[in-house]
């Protein structure tokens, strides 16, 4: 921000930076900003730069309130090559007012058109994330108050690190460490608990077992007791599943839920978030190409627009949902087996979730010249 107020008027800056700057929140206000001073001349997309763990983008603006065409460009096989000219005042029709390098108004009419006559997510459901550990996480009970904190390595033989309750000061090695999770359930690790990668699009995979009821670790119980639909939060799309028993999980998932809802409204849900419409919808909306250092937020998950429908023409949906459940526990069994079974399996998930697809484009009455553009804009 400091660098952009040094500009003179009609004056160009041109900065090289994150990718995550055209969507995460904590760069909003640099983005409204850029919006409403400046005119976007170019904004080129470099991808990963070798030994750089995240996206990078070039930006080249001018201080002017004359704004028109802003010119996108991508850089690959190591050239610069020309993908698309938008209006720069459609990243102003983003509630976050993201930088949404693939859009243009035909995709901007469908993703309004999306949104006409919705409910927000987040004003239906609670949404929470998991424990705010992760699954390798160790922890170290206070001597003091007996209350369990984060011990990570890097504090090993230090006293820098106090315990978060009665700020005792703690001494941290390896002997008096433990690890929150393990790969097996026994006397100590109890309560099954998920982490994101082991969360799929109507399946789960895999679990760990935690030590259940120590001092001082938030469970999220509440959130993760009754049924819901969990969501992995490090991913560049929604996808999720539906639970119906206990299964707590880590800061990795998401839990949505509702205590006034039955199982039947969260599985129509579910096949409302899985499907490829809510693909497009936050790809164009919050995504925005990211492959690196990106994760589904609460603020952008909450902003998921949902149509409501009578019961009566939630089912279909409801049933079509339930069944691509019981195909993936099936799959889920076979796991690596290259078997015709499982290429049967296979076929059928891809039959039903093609049915649920479009079920979803009718029930947000979405054409076939829109639905073509949402499937070639997905490719």
């Amino acid at each position: 921000m400091e660098a952009l107020k040094k500009v003179k008027p009609n004056g160009y800056f041109g900065f090289l930076l994150p990718k995550v700057l055209i969507k995460n929140g904590a760069y909003y206000h640099v983005r409204k900003e850029i919006l409403e001073n400046y005119k976007i001349k170019q904004i080129i997309d470099f991808g990963q730069f070798p030994e750089v763990a995240s996206d990078a983008i070039g930006l080249i603006i001018k201080k002017t309130k004359d704004k028109s065409e802003t010119d996108i460009f991508l850089f690959e096989d190591n050239s610069i090559k020309k993908e698309n000219t938008i209006n720069q005042d459609i990243f102003t029709k983003s509630q976050s007012l993201v930088f949404s390098l693939g859009i243009n108004s035909n995709i901007q009419k469908i993703i309004d058109k999306i949104k006409n006559n919705t409910k927000a997510l987040g004003e239906i459901f609670e949404i929470k994330r998991g424990i705010e550990l992760g699954q390798k996480a160790l922890i170290i009970e206070c001597n003091k108050c007996g209350t369990y904190n984060e011990a990570q390595t890097k504090y090993y033989g230090s006293i820098e690190k106090k315990c978060k309750k009665c700020k005792n000061k703690l001494v941290i090695t390896e002997q008096n460490t433990i690890q929150i999770s393990s790969d097996k359930k026994d006397n100590k690790y109890t309560q099954e608990c998920i982490s994101g990668n082991q969360l799929k699009r109507y399946s789960i995979v895999d679990s760990y077992f935690i030590r259940a009821g120590l001092k001082g670790i938030d469970y999220k119980e509440e959130a993760f007791n009754c049924p819901k639909i969990l969501i992995k939060r490090i991913s560049t799309k929604i996808e999720g599943t539906f639970i119906d028993k206990k299964l707590l999980a880590f800061n990795t998932v998401y839990s949505i839920y509702n205590k006034n809802f039955k199982r039947n409204y969260l599985l129509y849900t579910l096949g409302i978030l899985n499907s490829k419409l809510i693909h497009f919808f936050y790809e164009h909306s919050y995504n925005v190409g990211m492959n690196l250092t990106t994760q589904v937020t609460i603020d952008f998950l909450s902003k998921i627009p949902i149509m409501t429908v009578t019961e009566s023409q939630q089912q279909n949906l409801i049933n079509l949902v339930g069944k691509n459940i019981l195909l993936q526990e099936q799959l889920n069994q076979i796991r690596d087996k290259d078997t015709d079974e499982k290429k049967n399996l296979e076929q059928k998930t891809m039959e039903v979730s093609k049915e649920i697809d479009n079920i979803v484009y009718a029930i947000y009455k979405i054409t076939n010249e829109e639905k073509n553009i949402i499937e070639d804009s997905l490719k």
